[in-house]
């Protein structure tokens, strides 16, 4: 009897230790469980932490208030910006967009809605002798942006290579003289007609002009008005799909006409913007270059940059063309022409002198207003 009562008070004993045993795991997982709760809500408020952080940085940025276009001049600012680029190298880009060329950019330095534009050279003559604005980069080359189109079945578009100077080049001055030509005056479409007509010694007396903007220039054609039609990237894309024929770029008349960045005078004498200009440069030249090493992903990112201004341009053999004829400048090619930096502007400025546009002390403005230094400040001489 005794060893069975000895049998059960250590039966007893063993279950209490066990009871006790679930009791203490059982409290030690709900204390585990309680801190992982606790660890996960201290990341929680971090993470908000983090981001109330991020918006008040970047509300705090340095901004630059840029005119930029819908077009290829201004489409690695708009990969830059689409990704925040500028964000993570301590800046803000505020765009002001143009759908209507480069004197609507004008227009906004005017009215001090900007410290910078991104903008052609035939408008850079502007910005420079009228709102003295600096010229201190440029960043890539339109020439081949800028082209005269007409119908496939024209007189002037049979006849290529009438002066041998200029092989590429349709049309003769019979075919020609006396054509209606529809482009938009005091820009480059204008030059490129100049120095179209020039190729066979003829002047914009001995044609027909009328002043259009691009888009309703093209409307025209298509409708059966006028001979020619000057269109700018990417309508020459369009053009081009839509069977017409190009009697000549802008390049193919030897005419180099660069993109460049014109800063307004307050802008250029204020240090502060003078550092964020100077981040912008840094950070386009270096997606300038990645974007030339990978013609595939420039591909890729340019339909959508495209898309995005609702333009529907996907066929590679027309963005392939787009990414020849206006070429991005690497570091390298931007440094070995730094001498020459704001001669573009300059070549196209004489030229609208000679033809009445502007006076003689706008050229000496637009000669001087150029500061190579920043370039060389960032990248060495």
């Amino acid at each position: 009897m005794k060893k069975l009562l000895a049998l059960l008070i250590a039966i007893i004993m063993v279950m209490g230790l066990v009871a006790c045993g679930d009791k203490k795991e059982d409290t030690a997982k709900d204390d585990s469980k309680k801190a992982e709760d606790v660890k996960e809500e201290a990341a929680d408020d971090k993470k908000e932490e983090a981001a109330d952080d991020k918006e008040v940085d970047e509300a705090d940025l340095p901004v630059l208030r840029l005119g930029v276009f819908d077009s290829r001049s201004s489409f690695v600012n708009w990969y830059i910006m689409e990704n925040g680029i500028d964000v993570e190298n301590g800046f803000k880009i505020e765009p002001t967009v143009s759908t209507a060329g480069g004197s609507f950019l004008n227009e906004a330095i005017g009215a001090g809605k900007i410290d910078a534009t991104q903008i052609g050279a035939a408008q850079a003559v502007f910005s420079a002798s009228v709102y003295d604005c600096i010229n201190v980069v440029e960043f890539s080359e339109a020439s081949g942006s800028s082209a005269i189109f007409a119908r496939p079945d024209s007189d002037e578009a049979q006849i290529i290579g009438d002066n041998p100077d200029f092989p590429e080049v349709r049309g003769s001055a019979d075919t020609i003289k006396g054509k209606t030509f529809m482009y938009p005056t005091g820009s480059m479409s204008q030059l490129t007609v100049a120095k179209y007509l020039e190729v066979f010694g003829l002047t914009l007396d001995d044609i027909e002009s009328v002043n259009t903007q691009y888009g309703p220039g093209y409307q025209a054609l298509q409708a059966g008005e006028g001979d020619t039609v000057t269109l700018y990237s990417p309508l020459t894309l369009f053009a081009m799909d839509d069977g017409y024929v190009s009697l000549a770029s802008l390049d193919q008349l030897g005419q180099s006409v660069r993109d460049c960045l014109m800063v307004t005078r307050e802008a250029y004498e204020d240090p502060e913007k003078m550092d964020t200009i100077k981040k912008w440069i840094k950070v386009l030249f270096e997606y300038n270059e990645k974007f030339q090493e990978d013609k595939e992903w420039q591909r890729e990112e340019l339909t959508k940059f495209h898309a995005f201004y609702g333009n529907d341009i996907a066929d590679p053999i027309m963005l392939d063309t787009e990414i020849e004829k206006h070429y991005l400048l690497t570091v390298d090619e931007a440094m070995a022409s730094l001498d020459d930096l704001g001669k573009s502007a300059l070549g196209v400025g004489q030229y609208y002198y000679e033809i009445g546009i502007i006076e003689e002390d706008a050229l000496e403005k637009i000669e001087n207003n150029v500061d190579k230094s920043i370039m060389e400040e960032l990248f060495g001489k």
